[in-house]
């Protein structure tokens, strides 16, 4: 899928962006009245680590105050059929999406997403 991840710096200060990557998801059932369950978290990818390495060739950018940068990534991710839901004609996924943001000297920052509901077209090969 393609993900589009914003990045706001609400500081009074500068802030260093590196490497961004989406590591995990949370899947989460959407009940009667928006309610969610969460149903589980996915694994860290065996490949994250190696992507970030070496540190020393991440190019840094730094946000200044109060300004936002968006970023559109291609992420992969492995979620169990039990984990979507099927109604009429249409395959519903309910994810919040594990963040980093990894500095060329290898330290990082993360964050999760609020959920977010994927809707797809039931014949849509998933």
């Amino acid at each position: 899928m393609s993900l589009q991840v914003q990045v706001e710096n609400a500081s009074q200060t500068p802030f260093v962006l590196g490497k961004i990557a989406v590591v995990q998801e949370r899947l989460f059932r959407e009940h009667t009245g928006g309610k969610l369950e969460l149903l589980g978290t996915t694994a860290t990818p065996d490949e994250f680590s190696q992507d970030l390495l070496p540190f020393s060739d991440i190019q840094e950018k730094a946000l200044p105050t109060h300004a936002t940068q968006a970023f559109t990534m291609s992420h992969y991710a492995y979620i169990p059929v039990s984990y979507i839901q099927f109604e009429q004609d249409v395959a519903t996924i309910v994810a919040s999406f594990h963040i980093t943001n990894v500095r060329r000297d290898g330290s990082g920052t993360e964050h999760w997403s609020s959920p977010v509901k994927i809707t797809l077209e039931r014949k849509c090969k998933l």
